[in-house]
């Protein structure tokens, strides 16, 4: 959950990582909020890429989206597993890119489907 980022960022690494890969992870009400505290300590940060995660709060992925700094790029990949719920974690994907075209202006965070 929500814990992972903080020690991650904490890292002599932290703030030259480019990309953070998660395998597995269970994205619980902690993950988005964490992701945006630790945002500005890990500044090169420019990919998250999700492997089969046990679940997305779809409503803390679009509280990201509308929150994130316009000018910040992420790219958030979610990439499916044959034992999850494929369908749901598309229509999730589906759901916070329709989100993220209706805020204003341009925005630098990007929501992928990969599989």
């Amino acid at each position: 959950g929500g814990a992972l980022l903080p020690a991650i960022a904490a890292t002599p690494l932290g703030p030259s990582l480019q990309r953070i890969t998660l395998s597995e992870a269970t994205l619980d009400a902690t993950f988005w909020p964490s992701l945006l505290r630790v945002l500005p300590s890990l500044p090169q940060l420019r990919c998250i890429k999700l492997l089969s995660p046990g679940s997305i709060r779809r409503l803390g992925l679009a509280m990201v989206c509308g929150a994130m700094p316009a000018d910040r790029a992420l790219e958030v990949s979610i990439v499916g597993g044959v034992s999850h719920d494929v369908p749901a974690l598309k229509a999730v994907v589906r759901e916070v890119q329709a989100a993220l075209q209706h805020l204003p202006g341009p925005r630098g965070i990007t929501v992928v489907w990969e599989h």
